[in-house]
């Protein structure tokens, strides 16, 4: 199995905003309904402000992370 690691691209937004809202609703952090969804399902701004990624398997997004740094 290959993983290939890259920064998310727009087309990349929708698997990112679904692999976070079900990572966060699963883990039951949030329940589906809950305000905060909207903020992380936002990754449209996240990607303004700050770098996500995205691993990718047989050219399938299967993961994502956003790094942040200070200021």
């Amino acid at each position: 199995m290959s993983v290939v690691f890259r920064r998310a691209v727009p087309r990349d937004f929708p698997e990112v905003r679904r692999i976070t809202r079900d990572a966060y609703v699963r883990a039951g952090h949030f329940a589906a309904d809950h305000p905060y969804i909207s903020v992380l399902e936002d990754v449209e701004h996240r990607a303004e402000h700050a770098q996500v990624w995205v691993a990718e398997v047989a050219a399938k997004v299967v993961a994502a992370v956003t790094l942040t740094f200070a200021g």
